[in-house]
């Protein structure tokens, strides 16, 4: 799962249920939600707007449901890019072993060695 597809996904959904961010609330079709001192905070929130969590943090199943997927999608991704970079360090390897060897060809052409 690309961050592409994981936005595209988000769009998606909030097309679903139309959400109006403040600095401090979000509202969802025209309905203000405010949290109050004190109360629990939701995790998606402390996530994405980058505010700070109140000392107990609630997170509904869906909210469960969609971080795991992502989790799962980075977690696939971080598996696919460790095996490019697994080759990409062989390939570095095999050009410097060729680099090394036509450099010891060219040093023995250059004292005249004939082959």
């Amino acid at each position: 799962m690309t961050s592409e597809t994981y936005k595209r996904f988000l769009e998606s959904q909030a097309k679903k249920s139309p959400v109006k961010l403040d600095q401090k609330a979000m509202s969802w079709e025209e309905q203000d939600f405010r949290l109050s001192p004190g109360s629990p905070s939701n995790l998606l929130e402390s996530v994405y707007l980058r505010s700070e969590p109140e000392e107990t943090v609630v997170v509904d199943r869906r909210s469960a449901k969609l971080l795991q997927e992502r989790l799962a999608g980075l977690e696939l991704e971080v598996n696919r890019l460790h095996k490019r970079i697994r080759g990409m360090k062989m390939l570095i390897w095999v050009l410097l072993g060729i680099t090394v060897i036509l450099g010891l060809f060219l040093f023995l052409w250059l004292q005249g060695v004939s082959f």
